[in-house]
């Protein structure tokens, strides 16, 4: 059996909404259920195999022969089937460049059935999902117009009271309103992969405070985070977890077949789901593939044993990768303004970097191997709109409410780049020489709750205190300079309100690098590594009314407009460093009535 189904010229982006979005597509056709599993073929190379459930209690084993495409333009899907009524189904979508600078959605559908009598039963209901798959598309927005989000179900009673809760919790209104409406029309998938930072750019908010909103969602019912590991190559989910406790060190990539390290803010997505009644269950899944959902694999493609395969595709600027996974390394693509707009990969020919020119490309797959190679090219289109659990983790509400959700003890997380800064105290003995030791202690605390302020007004979060001393964490280095100044700044307000005659000094240093994240009684989620010893360093070498910070933290983006906003003289000096050979170029800056000298 063979049906083409053919739409109106549409909005391009609307239109790959719909076709790429395979996991609707079967839905709509009321497609059977399917569980999958990666499997080695005989050559060690991925192969998606599994069962199809339904109708009834009829159950088909599948091979997926082919699953491939390039993203925006189309998709091939090809399966062989074992089982009383299917023998064969293919099914291929495109979008055909329009008259007037849209797109002609095009679906063609091929199934064999296993015998005549299941062809005409089957060939029945195929005529009847068709249906729904021309009004789809007779659906869609004509060319430059967004489709409305228009209601396709309603809210179950459970998921309105936990809105009302929302609500109730001092998140504006609208807000709510809108998540609201968001649920009643989008793709039943999307509901179980709310990413904050998407919505935030879609509707012209702030990141960190819908992500604050999300949050208050989080405890009013109405949505649940949860953490999911991405393999660092494809992007793909390699495992979710309810709690960062339940997060392992590691995870592997059947699919790329390679074992990577867990990193928070490389590959640890924090997702939101909307409430339990209005989403599909866990295993409520009904294709293998759903090209939408993976923007950073532009083109997926299956290349048979001493064949070959060309395709195009549109590419943005950015770093890309082009490979078949496991030890042989891929094909960087650096694509930007110039360079060439042919690719060619081999398979066996070893790694590469080729300058690329941003727009159409070429790319000619060869394999002369005896097995079949699955290619992709991959990279991030979305520009850092993943929620990472280092960005998140640091966040003061997050670790108001969710503290509990650290790492287990015998987890090590690293985190690529995160700014540690520390603060201490000068003259802490004239401190409590004056007022005693219980009055000094409540005036040390104090002091915490004065840096604290400072570290939540610039989105930072304390790690831990130690004695008169103060960790922090952020994920951003410009916020933790803007903060560092800042702190001087309010600590020696409040310190000349003690109205003694030898007030304390604050002394902070900052520094921005990787650092490894892990479980601790006393603090909960800490850091440990080369980062924060050498922050702790930059704090031992200020001085009473000082900031001082690394290289790393001065050539950092956003830093540079940080301190042109501050106003204030910046001066770079060599130092020897504790612990660390040679000397160290450093940066320091006087705030205030400082009058320690300067020395280094």
């Amino acid at each position: 059996m063979q049906v083409t189904l053919r739409g109106h010229e549409s909005d391009r982006d609307a239109a790959w909404a719909l076709l790429g979005d395979t996991e609707t597509l079967n839905r709509l056709a009321d497609n059977p259920r399917l569980e999958m599993q990666l499997q080695p073929d005989a050559h060690g190379f991925p192969e998606v195999v599994g069962s199809l459930h339904g109708p009834g209690p009829i159950t088909h084993r599948y091979r997926e022969v082919d699953s491939r495409w390039v993203h925006g333009a189309w998709f091939d899907q090809e399966r062989r089937i074992t089982g009383p009524i299917l023998r064969r189904t293919h099914l291929k979508a495109r979008l055909d460049e329009g008259p007037t600078g849209g797109v002609i959605p095009v679906i063609d559908l091929e199934i064999d059935f296993s015998n005549a009598l299941t062809g005409a039963v089957g060939g029945a209901l195929t005529k009847v999902a068709m249906k729904h798959w021309q009004q789809a598309l007779d659906d869609l927005p004509p060319p430059g117009e967004d489709a409305d989000l228009v209601a396709i179900r309603a809210l179950p009673r459970p998921v309105e009271d936990a809105l009302e809760r929302w609500r109730r919790r001092g998140v504006d209104e609208a807000l709510v309103g809108r998540v609201g409406d968001w649920m009643r029309g989008v793709r039943a998938p999307d509901l179980r992969a709310i990413r904050p930072f998407v919505l935030a750019e879609r509707w012209g908010l702030d990141r960190r405070e819908l992500v604050q909103a999300f949050l208050e969602g989080t405890q009013a019912g109405a949505v649940e985070l949860y953490w999911t590991v991405r393999c660092p190559r494809c992007g793909g989910g390699l495992s979710q977890a309810e709690t960062l406790s339940d997060i392992a060190d590691h995870a592997e990539c059947p699919s790329c077949r390679i074992r990577s390290e867990t990193e928070l803010d490389r590959n640890v997505e924090v997702l939101f789901a909307a409430h339990p009644a209005v989403r599909p269950g866990p295993g409520d899944n009904f294709c293998t593939m759903y090209p939408t959902a993976r923007p950073e694999v532009a083109v997926l493609a299956t290349v048979a044993g001493e064949g070959r395969d060309q395709v195009e595709v549109e590419l943005p600027p950015g770093r890309w990768a082009l490979g078949s996974g496991g030890e042989e390394p891929d094909v960087v693509l650096e694509v930007g303004e110039r360079g060439s707009d042919e690719v060619r990969w081999q398979a066996g020919a070893g790694m590469r970097s080729l300058e690329v020119r941003a727009g159409r490309v070429q790319v000619e797959l060869v394999n002369p191997t005896a097995g079949r190679r699955r290619v992709q090219l991959s990279g991030d289109p979305d520009g850092g709109r993943w929620l990472s659990a280092a960005w998140l983790s640091t966040m003061p509400e997050y670790r108001r409410t969710f503290g509990a959700q650290a790492l287990a003890p015998d987890v090590r997380l690293g985190v690529r780049a995160v700014a540690i800064l520390f603060t201490d105290l000068t003259g802490s003995a004239a401190l409590y020489h004056e007022h005693g030791d219980a009055t000094a202690f409540q005036l040390v605390h104090q002091q915490f709750g004065v840096l604290d302020a400072v570290v939540e007004q610039f989105g930072g979060s304390r790690v831990k205190t130690i004695g008169d001393a103060l960790m922090v964490a952020f994920v951003d280095p410009s916020a933790a300079v803007g903060a560092a100044l800042a702190m001087q700044e309010h600590f020696q307000a409040w310190a000349k309100g003690l109205e003694m005659a030898h007030p304390p000094g604050l002394k902070v240093g900052l520094h921005f690098g990787p650092a490894m994240a892990a479980h601790t009684d006393q603090a909960g989620l800490d850091y440990f590594g080369g980062t924060v010893n050498l922050a702790a360093r930059c704090e031992g070498r200020s001085g009473r009314g000082l900031v001082v910070w690394t290289r790393a933290v001065q050539e950092a983006p956003g830093v540079a407009q940080v301190l042109a906003r501050w106003g204030g003289p910046v001066e770079a000096f060599e130092a020897e460093v504790k612990g660390i050979p040679g000397t160290q170029r450093l940066y320091r800056a006087r705030v205030g009535e400082g009058r320690d000298t300067i020395t280094g």
